[in-house]
């Protein structure tokens, strides 16, 4: 089934819940967002955007 392959890709693997501390903050949802984005490898800088 679906689940035993996915529980099987990630069997043992760690897990990261920085999340958690990007949502939580008490920042302007605009500066969390691009915590986020920052976070995820994500931000369009000019360095991506070539």
């Amino acid at each position: 089934s679906a689940q035993s392959c996915y529980l099987a890709t990630f069997h043992e693997s760690t897990a990261c819940y920085s999340w958690k501390l990007i949502w939580k903050s008490w920042a302007p949802p605009r500066v969390k967002f691009f915590h986020w984005l920052a976070n995820q490898d994500r931000c369009w800088t000019a360095e991506r955007l070539v």
